[in-house]
């Protein structure tokens, strides 16, 4: 990853990173990533992960940051080599594969997310009841195992921290937006 921060900002504009879509997470990570280590590459945006990794498995395009769960099957079969992972920690999946912030970029985390969400209004009864079903569900230690395997991690929280996740990721990402111009196709 350091050898590629290098090449990147010695030749401004030659690489390109591939994103599932403007203004998708991997798009943003990225565009996160040339904004903390003053990057230039060119953003080449496709309509879908699937594709893009299609075309980085076969050499058209230089980079991407994508989910692990896309990704890690391709590093561990050797088809594409992981230069470093965005989130704060190595991934036990992953552990030889380092973090961008070890390489170079400090504080640099990003990390995509899944969530359940219920419509404004939805009874608290029934919120409780799904969030206790969903953290016993993810309590699972072989459902926990799948999803380490795959470079994920169950993080079950309850609906109000939830929502201050939700409130902090907003503001987080709305920046690197507007400091990027993505916007969404």
């Amino acid at each position: 990853m350091k050898e590629l921060l290098t090449l990147v900002k010695t030749n401004p504009g030659k690489y390109t990173f591939a994103s599932a879509g403007n203004g998708t997470t991997s798009h943003l990570a990225g565009e996160i990533l040339k904004a903390r280590a003053g990057l230039y590459m060119v953003h080449v945006p496709y309509r879908g992960g699937a594709l893009a990794m299609t075309d980085l498995l076969g050499g058209q395009v230089d980079l991407m940051i994508d989910v692990m769960p896309n990704t890690a099957p391709h590093v561990k079969s050797g088809r594409i080599k992981g230069l470093a992972v965005s989130t704060a920690q190595r991934l036990p999946s992953l552990p030889e594969v380092p973090t961008i912030a070890e390489s170079g970029v400090s504080d640099f985390a990003v990390s995509a997310w899944d969530a359940i969400f219920a419509p404004a209004g939805t009874p608290q009864p029934i919120v409780q009841r799904v969030n206790l079903a969903i953290g016993k569900a993810l309590a699972d230690p072989a459902l926990q195992a799948q999803l380490r395997e795959r470079g994920a991690e169950a993080a079950p929280s309850s609906p109000q921290a939830l929502r201050e996740f939700v409130g902090t990721e907003i503001k987080r990402w709305g920046e690197a937006v507007k400091r990027s111009g993505a916007t969404v196709d």
